[in-house]
Parts: structure tokens; sequence; C-alpha cells
């Protein structure tokens, strides 16, 4: 009961002081939707993320079939495997895993070409 009371106080008290609640609130909308949404079109990764460097990804190239099943064999797993680590189950059949030729740097890349996941491995060519 005294709960109630103060609270009311005190909600009267910020009422009839004219202290505005509102700006308060849109910031703190916003800056929850910028939380939900970090892709913004006019604030580049490098700005939000500055430990964060762009990769050159001109050189990926999708591993072929035995390419694959080698490098996955040396990590002593199965290809699915291998993605499921990194992308879900439900995902697996949506990636292919890929490297870049410079580097031999592994990469996880989806069959459109726009989502490239890197692992930390490195492609051993035989």
């Amino acid at each position: 009961m005294l709960r109630k009371i103060a609270f009311s106080l005190l909600l009267l008290t910020l009422f009839f002081s004219g202290v505005n609640l509102q700006p308060a609130l849109a910031t703190t909308d916003l800056s929850f939707q910028q939380t939900l949404n970090p892709v913004d079109d006019d604030f580049s990764i490098q700005q939000k993320f500055p430990e964060k460097q762009k990769v050159d990804f001109g050189g990926i190239v999708r591993m072929s079939s035995p390419q694959a099943a080698q490098f996955v064999k040396s990590k002593n797993t199965t290809e699915h495997s291998f993605k499921e680590d990194f992308v879900g189950k439900p995902n697996v059949a949506k990636f292919d895993i890929a490297y870049i030729k410079e580097t031999n740097k592994v990469y996880l890349i989806d069959k459109s070409g726009k989502v490239v996941i890197e692992t930390g491995y490195v492609f051993a060519k035989p």
C-alpha cells in the first residue's frame, strides 16, 4: 500500500513539474531499434565496428566436391556437420564450402553468393 502511494506521488510530481517523458521514450525506442537492426544504408560497418576489416572476396571460389570431401576429411568430420556447426541444421543445404585462392582461407558462402561466413580454417591444397 505504501509503495502505491509513493509511486502515485512520484507520478504526480513529475506531471506537475512539467517534465516531458516523451523525448526520453523516443530516444530509448530509437536506440532499441538500432540494436535490433544494425544495418543502416548510410552507416558503414567500419564506422559501427571499427575493429572489423573489410575482406576482399574477389578471389573466392567454391570448392569442388572432391576438394570439399578432402577438406572435411582432414578435419575428421563430414560436409554436413561442418556446415551445421556454422549455420545450423536448417541452413546446411543453402551454403557451400569455399576458399580464397590467394590466402586459402575457408568460408561458407550461400547459394546466391551474398552471404559469406568466415570459418577460421585454412584449406591445404594437395
